[in-house]
């Protein structure tokens, strides 16, 4: 669709086409609707306390190796087993 392109020839030196401004200023600014449709929900200090609770009484991984668990010693013991089989047959050949 072309914007209204006929020129305003009332006034000196003007040369801005009518209705290309016109066609902006109808137009909505992202964000300025008063009524938005996202589900939203405000918290207060006492939601966020309730979920600060329940965040720290979860066990969070680290960036790091999971070193002292269970599974890390057997895994440990395992490869300590591989090293030392590793170790006998290089003394045999």
């Amino acid at each position: 669709m072309m914007p209204n392109t006929t020129y305003d020839n009332g006034q000196k030196g003007n040369m801005m086409p009518q209705g290309v401004i016109n066609q902006y200023e109808s137009q909505s600014v992202a964000g300025s609707e008063k009524h938005r449709s996202s589900k939203y929900k405000k918290y207060g200090l006492k939601d966020y306390n309730n979920m600060k609770d329940t965040i720290q009484s979860q066990k969070m991984g680290g960036l790091g190796a999971n070193i002292g668990g269970d599974k890390w010693e057997a895994a440990k013991r395992k490869k300590a087993l591989e090293m030392q089989y590793a170790n006998n047959l290089k003394m045999i050949n």
